[in-house]
């Protein structure tokens, strides 16, 4: 049946003496799977034109055709060519006649082919290759078809009559690529030599083929050279095959048996053998779900059915095999000697050991993955492990959550590869660290009610994951994991912390991201920054919670945390006592409350540990006011000293100052310590506080600390510091202490410390405190425990 758009014009004129003119113009024409659009044609007896827009078939994917025709001395001579898909030109110019048997004869006088970027003309070596068609029956034959690239030749002779056929086809130093499809998963290479020759008369085939492969490559990797024999079978009526693959002289793959040649399929009875075949260059075959294939495969493997609908049987021994979850980031290997068994086209996997070599981690893992014709992939696996890494993305790889997970119970992949399900039900164990970014908050990395600065709101899109998978996690947190949730991406101000509780997250093949649940906090950090200088930690007390109801950046916050002011703050401003020439320990508590995009004004409170008496009492009459104390509390973050309630210019060089020497001294620090140091060496800057009586212990301060293990004894730990700014720089503070370790369980110690007395008496003089001390560590639950170990002891040494 042919579709023609309704919008189609035909007109033309008959002439008594034969001449005639014909005109179409269409949008649209089908026919069976030829598709043509844009028709504009325009046919006389003598000559004639086709436009074609754009031409869609099996032979022919392209747009701009142009076909013109001249009859001459009953031939008519047909120039055609069309841009490619590709935007190659493609040409091939025919005539067409009538011979004495009254077949149509198709001459081919030039022809210009672009495959796969490559560029085949004909091989002007031989007689001009014609077709003979039989316009009332299927019998053809092409002779002398010869094509040509560069060092590349191909020659087909065929015919197909009623009863006998014929097949003759010459390759010299063809490449596989040449005719391979650019967009399967598995890309085949290698050089083609040798003939392929098969005659059928009647049900019966003669013919013998052998192809050599040099350099089979897949996917860009060697496999090795292979080897293709046909040969007819004693009666004619069947095909016997031979198929190895030999690399370093040895064999790796071998196909024999035999298969029949019929109508519409090719029944097959053939057994594949394989020994250290690799499997690397096969990675791409599930390519989305698993992927980075290692080691080898031993197999012996029954192949029957038929082409369309082969029918596997037999089993796969792994050695040294690895893979990789892409979405997972994490790489596994398979135990040696698992073995896959084959049933019709499904591979089934019986209680294999995975292991994640990078953390030594193990699982074990049932299941089985079909196929259909190795396309159209379908998993069914069950993963269950008592500890195994199943997370090890960074943002790059995923913006939505990423970090280090080590699990402990169930996971499921069910599915198609093209919508695969990865449903994983557990607890975290320890190492275990999820980061969830949070994207578009609107006041949370710089407090807008500071209008210190004016916020970047600048929002950058979620990343779209991989549609082709669901994701259902649902963990249990428990005190072995850490969650990060990242207020703001630029400052990276955050809470950090461990604890308790149970996470649900959602994740479809749109796009969407959903997390369901809530987290208590055992223990952590709220990590606040702001305009780059600012840099503080506050401890998360215990029982701050957030819980999740959908969307992961309007997780709800209930976060108590605490600030300790570095050395203390002077508060003799508030009291307004000049006198009073010292710090006191001082904490800021915030409460936050709202959620991530929409977080609450903080509540702050300052609390003076250690401080009673009547300083205690002025300082809380004071901070009755809840506007002064929030004012006091926020100068406490910003510059980690009070501020006078007229003038605000106390904020300025005295905060930024301390704030850029905290900045600067942490990365000093990292320069010269290091975990597995003996001795680590830190440098630090105190602005000292200008609102307060002069006095060393208020001066501007640069220190050093040093923390050095002499030996397996010996600890030293202490900061000493030199007073700035001031007439005289020659009296040094700090404090040091050295701890000697007495017995080889280290729990029987001695120290000496010498410690900077908080106040200053009179002049520039500095008192100190001197001591010594000895402490002996005993673990225990009650105090019956404590005999039981004496009575032991005494034992002991009663037997020596």
């Amino acid at each position: 049946m042919i579709d023609i758009d309704e919008n189609t014009f035909l007109s033309g004129n008959f002439k008594s003496n034969g001449d005639y003119s014909v005109s179409l113009k269409s949008n649209f024409v089908k026919y069976d799977d030829f598709t043509a659009e844009n028709i504009d044609a325009n046919i006389n007896n003598y000559n004639g034109k086709i436009d074609i827009k754009k031409v869609s078939s099996n032979i022919i994917q392209g747009k701009e055709f142009v076909l013109e025709s001249n009859f001459s001395s009953d031939t008519l001579f047909v120039n055609s060519n069309y841009t490619s898909s590709s935007n190659n030109l493609n040409k091939l110019n025919f005539y067409h006649t009538i011979n004495i048997d009254n077949n149509s004869v198709f001459g081919f006088t030039d022809l210009d082919l672009i495959i796969n970027k490559k560029e085949w003309l004909l091989n002007e070596t031989f007689d001009k290759p014609n077709l003979t068609l039989n316009r009332d029956s299927n019998e053809f034959y092409v002779n002398n078809l010869s094509f040509k690239n560069e060092n590349q030749t191909i020659n087909l002779n065929i015919s197909n009559f009623e009863n006998q056929s014929k097949y003759d086809i010459l390759f010299n130093d063809v490449e596989l690529s040449s005719f391979t499809n650019k967009e399967k998963a598995i890309l085949f290479d290698g050089k083609i030599n040798g003939n392929f020759l098969l005659n059928q008369q009647n049900e019966k085939f003669d013919g013998e083929s052998s192809l050599i492969i040099s350099n089979l490559k897949s996917n860009n990797q060697l496999i090795g050279d292979a080897k293709l024999n046909l040969n007819p079978s004693k009666d004619l009526k069947k095909i016997d095959l031979s198929f190895f693959i030999v690399e370093n002289n040895e064999e790796k793959l071998k196909i024999s048996g035999d298969f029949l040649i019929e109508e519409d399929s090719y029944p097959l009875n053939l057994t594949l053998k394989s020994k250290n075949f690799k499997i690397s260059p096969f990675s791409k075959l599930i390519k989305n779900s698993i992927s980075d294939f290692e080691g080898v495969f031993n197999s012996e493997i029954k192949i029957s059915g038929n082409t369309s609908d082969p029918i596997f049987y037999g089993n796969i021994e792994t050695s040294n095999v690895a893979f990789r979850v892409p979405y997972l980031n994490v790489r596994y290997e398979i135990e040696d000697n698992s073995t896959f068994f084959l049933n019709e086209q499904s591979f089934y996997i019986d209680d294999f050991n995975i292991k994640n070599k990078l953390t030594n981690t193990v699982g074990n893992i049932s299941g089985k993955i079909s196929h259909n014709l190795f396309k159209n992939w379908f998993l069914e696996l069950d993963i269950n492990s008592d500890n195994l890494m199943i997370l090890n993305t960074k943002f790059q790889d995923n913006s939505l959550y990423y970090g280090t997970g080590m699990f402990n119970g169930n996971a499921i992949i069910y599915g198609p590869e093209e919508n695969l399900l990865i449903n994983l039900k557990g607890s975290t164990n320890k190492n275990t660290s999820l980061v969830i970014p949070i994207k578009d908050s609107d006041n949370v990395g710089d407090f807008k009610f500071l209008n210190y600065v004016n916020p970047n709101n600048e929002s950058t899109e979620t990343d779209k994951i991989d549609k082709s998978l669901i994701v259902d996690l649902d963990i249990d947190f428990n005190s072995n994991a850490n969650l990060d949730v990242i207020l703001d991406s630029e400052s990276q101000s955050r809470i950090s912390g461990y604890g308790n509780g149970r996470l649900n997250f959602k994740i479809n093949t749109l796009g969407n991201f959903n997390m369901y649940g809530d987290f208590e906090v055992e223990s952590g950090s709220y990590f606040y920054k702001s305009l780059g200088i600012v840099n503080r930690e506050f401890n998360i007390l215990k029982g701050s919670r957030i819980v999740w109801n959908g969307d992961p950046y309007l997780g709800d916050l209930n976060i108590n945390a605490k600030y300790e002011v570095p050395g203390g703050a002077n508060p003799a401003i508030l009291i307004q006592n000049t006198s009073f020439n010292r710090k006191i320990p001082t904490n800021v508590n915030v409460i936050l409350t709202g959620d991530f995009n929409q977080m609450e004004t903080p509540d702050f409170e300052i609390e003076f540990p250690n401080t009673s008496g009547p300083i205690k009492s002025e300082l809380d009459y004071y901070l009755v006011d809840n506007e002064k104390k929030q004012k006091q509390a926020l100068s406490l973050l910003y510059q980690n000293t009070f501020i006078d309630e007229v003038s605000l210019s106390a904020v300025s060089s005295q905060a930024i100052t301390n704030n850029l020497f905290q900045s600067a001294s942490g990365l000093i620090d990292n320069i010269f310590a290091n975990s597995d140091d003996k001795m680590n060496i830190g440098i630090n800057y105190l602005k000292g506080d200008k609102n307060a009586a002069s006095s060393l212990l208020n001066r501007d301060r640069l220190g050093l600390t040093l923390k050095t293990e002499i030996s397996d004894k010996i600890l030293v730990n202490g900061k000493i510091g030199v007073p700035v700014g001031g007439i005289e720089e020659n009296v040094i503070i700090g404090d040091v202490q050295i701890e000697f370790l007495l017995n080889d369980e280290g729990n029987l110690k001695a120290r000496f410390f010498n410690k900077e007395n908080e106040y200053q008496y009179f002049g520039n003089d500095i008192g100190y405190t001197q001591g010594m001390g000895i402490s002996y560590e005993i673990d225990f639950n009650n105090i019956k425990n404590i005999f039981k170990k004496n009575n032991k002891s005494k034992s002991r040494k009663t037997s020596n």
